[in-house]
């Protein structure tokens, strides 16, 4: 029971200096965001993609993200049996109302602004950020939820009502879903998993190996991340799923950047769009006939994208494609 105690109460000494350590944060960010890029927080993180209909009650202002803040901390602990980190004293923070031992603890919520550079909408996205502590199990701490809004010009909602037609969700352990449920209950609205249509997977093909081959501009910076290196991988990977279950459930094409001009060249000069030529070369030279597979998988230099919608972006990728990657997932969320 000593050692129990001891325990809980090293975590709530961590909780407090944590969130004071926050606070501070949060006013660097407000100094610091016209000079930092916040497009590097999306990038080398796996997200998983959800649709949104509009969010109701969803408007801006100090004292309603610190209640949302607050809801969402109190939500989260409740799901997951965690002390939601706002006991009044050590002696009820490591129990619940009915005597039950909190599971851990719930360090912080965030709902915060990003600034991506060149970005064409009035509304700027939103990242909500959660940091938990388990007592017993390992369990991812940081937990990311992007809201990117609608880029639809000159739509006119009502007072309250927000259109954050994509959300971005790295998250593990549950804790995700979690927040998507809050969400829809909180702010009345539909959120569901967005999968990628066979048709649009191959259309980004075409708009987004095309861009691979055009020279880099000096107002284009990569998007650098600390410790990462520029990747050694520079062709246009392509994914198939055969339909039946049998030996071989997948093939994976690879074309470098050479041979993939030689067909953007071929292709311009035969008038037929790129996926086109790519599936002509792969029947000529494999007698690969991919007409009748499902694409799975996309993936550049600069991103990776799944039909079951999964994103990656790859570090060190020029700010202009990426972002241009993201409008078209927003318009593609909007549309369907």
């Amino acid at each position: 029971m000593r050692l129990a105690r001891v325990t809980h109460c090293l975590y709530y000494y961590y909780y407090c200096c944590h969130y004071y350590c926050n606070r501070v944060r949060c006013l660097c960010v407000c100094f610091m965001s016209a000079h930092e890029n916040d497009l590097a927080r999306i990038v080398n993180k796996t997200f998983a993609l959800y649709r949104c209909s509009p969010l109701f009650d969803f408007g801006a202002g100090l004292k309603k993200t610190t209640r949302r803040e607050h809801a969402l901390r109190r939500h989260l602990a409740a799901q997951l049996h965690f002390d939601p980190g706002d006991a009044p004293s050590m002696e009820t923070a490591n129990r619940n109302r009915d005597g039950v031992p909190y599971k851990g603890i719930v360090l912080s919520t965030r709902f915060q602004p990003l600034v991506f550079p060149d970005w064409p909408s009035g509304a700027e996205p939103i990242e909500i950020t959660i940091e938990v502590s388990s007592y017993s199990k390992n369990m991812l701490p940081m937990h990311h939820i992007i809201l990117l809004p609608s880029l639809r010009s000159g739509l006119d909602l009502p007072d309250g009502i927000a259109s954050y037609p994509l959300i971005l969700v790295k998250s593990a352990s549950g804790v995700g879903e979690i927040v998507v449920h809050w969400l829809e209950k909180s702010m009345d609205c539909v959120i569901r998993p967005f999968q990628i249509p066979d048709h649009s997977l191959n259309g980004f093909v075409e708009t987004w190996a095309c861009s691979l081959l055009d020279a880099p501009s000096e107002d284009d910076p990569p998007i650098r991340l600390f410790n990462s290196r520029p990747s050694a991988f520079q062709a246009l990977e392509l994914v198939y799923h055969f339909p039946s279950k049998g030996n071989i459930n997948t093939v994976a094409i690879s074309i470098h950047m050479e041979e993939l001009s030689k067909m953007l060249t071929e292709a311009r000069v035969q008038r037929i769009p790129l996926m086109e030529a790519i599936k002509s070369h792969l029947m000529t030279h494999m007698r690969l006939q991919v007409e009748s597979l499902t694409l799975g998988r996309m993936g550049t230099p600069v991103v990776y994208l799944t039909n079951e919608g999964k994103l990656k972006f790859i570090p060190n990728g020029s700010k202009h494609r990426i972002l241009q990657i993201t409008k078209d997932l927003i318009q593609l969320a909007e549309n369907q």
